[in-house]
């Protein structure tokens, strides 16, 4: 109906023209009418879209409960292994530095889990979101400044104290200007 064939057999006169061009166009509107309705079947209602949403918020959080037994356990072994390492008298041994990237490892997972579970919720303003990136933000670099003060201290080499607003972020109680800020550009 809605193609026009080869161009071996076409309309002649005007009155069969015009009736060709008119089975065209009601040939269109059957496909687009059935496109439509089968559209509207496959659609989720908001009840089923909301039903969908807790049901994978909630596979999340299993997951996450499942990850965090793995950290804990691997956690426990890492530090097992390490004591009885240091009473061993080889306190770098391979077998300890396998148990540290299996916990790593599992952390890593553990966090990307968290991570995607908390970016699940629908309800999240992007001013929420630059929030939580920021403190996320925040929370990894006094984690990574932890790490540089006892590699500092294994090393000997004393470590200058660091002000919030050196990193040339903003420091902290601050969110609430970055948030000001987007609300202004916007």
């Amino acid at each position: 109906m809605t193609t026009v064939g080869y161009g071996d057999f076409f309309p002649k006169s005007i009155p069969s023209r015009i009736l060709g061009i008119i089975c065209a166009f009601y040939g269109v509107y059957l496909v687009s009418l059935f496109l439509i309705t089968l559209d509207n079947l496959l659609k989720l209602d908001q009840s089923e879209t909301r039903s969908y949403e807790l049901i994978s918020r909630l596979e999340k959080k299993e997951a996450l409960k499942l990850e965090a037994v793995n950290v804990i356990t691997t956690g426990f072994r890492h530090k097992r292994a390490k004591r009885k390492a240091e009473e061993a008298g080889s306190p770098n041994s391979s077998y300890v530095s396998k148990k540290l990237k299996l916990f790593r490892k599992y952390l890593l997972k553990f966090s990307q889990i968290a991570k995607a579970l908390r970016g699940n919720y629908g309800t999240e303003t992007p001013e929420d979101g630059v929030r939580r990136e920021l403190e996320d933000l925040r929370s990894s670099i006094s984690s990574f400044e932890a790490c540089v003060k006892v590699l500092g201290k294994h090393l000997e080499v004393e470590m200058p104290e660091r002000k919030p607003t050196d990193v040339g972020i903003y420091h902290k109680g601050s969110t609430d200007d970055v948030t000001n800020d987007l609300k202004k550009e916007s």
